[in-house]
């Protein structure tokens, strides 16, 4: 590519791995030429260990629990209109990503 861009973002921190293997294969430094920024769905702590350790977002960890709660509730009280519920999602900025 003749014009890359400036960041990468994955649905996955298991792509995100991968993407960073493929980049660094091809001689792209990150975060010098590409910033890498991957949601967390695994353990984010693993995402530490890579080099450059990649930055993550992740739900908290009480999101399952969260939903499970409001589904039953739903169902105990015959609720049908949407239930709308914020949670702040942790983001970890790492090596892969400048500030």
């Amino acid at each position: 590519m003749t014009e890359r861009p400036r960041m990468l973002y994955y649905e996955a921190d298991c792509m995100a791995q991968g993407g960073l293997y493929v980049l660094q294969s091809h001689g792209i430094s990150v975060p010098q030429d590409v910033e890498l920024i991957a949601v967390g769905t695994q353990s984010p702590e693993t995402m530490e260990y890579l080099h450059p350790s990649i930055s993550c977002v992740s739900l908290p960890t009480v999101v399952d629990r969260q939903a499970m709660s409001t589904l039953i509730r739903m169902i105990q009280e015959h609720i049908q209109e949407p239930i709308h519920i914020e949670l702040e999602p942790q983001v970890q900025l790492r090596g892969s990503f400048t500030l």
